[in-house]
């Protein structure tokens, strides 16, 4: 379509992030003219303002076609492509229980897979299902009671996803999941989901051989956070194999002895699952 317009326009498309903003309403303004130019010859008889109604609107304006000559030879603008583009963006269903136990329901079926067949072949449905979920937090509406559950089950989603690409050692996958998930589970207050994540990032860190960003991960824990005896000897001990890595063998020793004597307390009932 650029093409046809203006020979300079191809390969002016806007960028990712700005499209899903078009898709979610998420702009100030309207785009840039040459954009505009080019949706506008897309969608024959709507404007670029049309296009772009607050989500907030109501149905019937967002529906309402534009006005046209009286001409019987043309097809009612109602049943247009763009007037079915139109109401598919303002129709978006919004987000209820069944969603958010729907997402469960499937991490549960993930899980299950992994035990059977391993992280070559779950971690691509994985990631799959979380790109659904991230797509649809982004576009629908979701009442302010579920948001919570709906972040928890986002982020623990992105936090098995990254564990099989640990599994599968695809890393730099693992990285963007550990990422997004903790974007979410702090959206969702879920500490107990979020300090497991941690524990995984750092994991990784010691894995790939980067044992500052490991100890980094790990006593940023033990500083912010007041830990079970269970929780804290978890993440001693993830720091003493980061100090070992460092060649600091006396320190990564003392970490671990009082690992080793906080793991003996035993787990609290108020700890993670």
């Amino acid at each position: 379509m650029a093409e046809t317009l203006d020979s300079s326009l191809v390969g002016t498309c806007p960028a990712h992030a700005q499209f899903y903003r078009w898709l979610s309403g998420n702009i100030r303004s309207t785009p840039y003219p040459d954009a505009c130019r080019v949706l506008e010859a897309m969608f024959p008889g709507v404007t670029v303002q049309q296009l772009f109604l607050p989500v907030r609107a109501k149905r019937s304006e967002l529906l309402k076609p534009p006005r046209v000559p009286n001409d019987s030879s043309r097809q009612p603008v109602a049943s247009s492509p763009t007037t079915l583009l139109l109401s598919s963006l303002a129709g978006v269903e919004p987000i209820d229980e069944s969603f958010i136990a729907s997402i469960h329901a499937q991490m549960r079926e993930l899980l299950a897979l992994d035990a059977q067949v391993g992280g070559d072949e779950t971690s691509g449905q994985a990631l799959r299902l979380f790109r659904t979920v991230h797509r649809r937090i982004g576009v629908s509406p979701c009442p302010k009671r579920l948001r919570r559950d709906l972040y928890a089950a986002a982020g623990e989603l992105a936090e098995i996803a990254g564990w099989l690409f640990y599994d599968t050692n695809q890393q730099d996958s693992m990285r963007r999941m550990n990422h997004e998930a903790l974007y979410y589970l702090r959206w969702a207050g879920c500490r107990g989901l979020e300090l497991l994540t941690l524990q995984n990032m750092s994991m990784q860190a010691e894995y790939l051989n980067r044992p500052s960003e490991a100890l980094a991960i790990v006593q940023s824990v033990l500083e912010a956070d007041w830990l079970s005896p269970r929780m804290e000897s978890l993440f001693l001990a993830r720091g003493a194999h980061a100090l070992a890595q460092q060649q600091q063998h006396a320190d990564a020793v003392r970490s671990l002895q009082k690992a080793c004597a906080l793991y003996l307390d035993g787990p609290r009932d108020d700890d993670p699952a």
